[in-house]
């Protein structure tokens, strides 16, 4: 998974904030150490935060990408879950 984020934000700098916001689940972890390993800074919020509540979390840590499983858009790079795996939300559907 860490390679899918690293590829996902390749054209992000190093160290900026990717907003970890899920739901408790395995792939928490998994999204976890993913951003640790690329070089971001995990940026946790409750995964029960509303979209207005969201869109203000990014615009203060000016983060550079959102990993959720909520059905909301945000003007940021989002990285969706679901059960089986991980995709790269864009405005067509989705891409691996």
């Amino acid at each position: 998974m860490a390679n899918n984020l690293s590829r996902f934000l390749r054209k992000q700098e190093i160290g900026n904030p990717v907003i970890l916001k899920l739901t408790n689940n395995p792939h928490w972890g998994e999204a976890f150490w993913a951003i640790v390993m690329s070089g971001f800074t995990p940026l946790l919020i409750d995964a029960r935060t509303g979209h207005n509540g969201t869109i203000n979390l990014i615009n203060q840590s000016k983060a550079v990408g959102i990993i959720t499983d909520d059905l909301y858009e945000y003007d940021i790079e989002k990285m969706c879950a679901d059960a089986a795996n991980w995709q790269k939300k864009n405005p067509n559907g989705f891409d691996d």
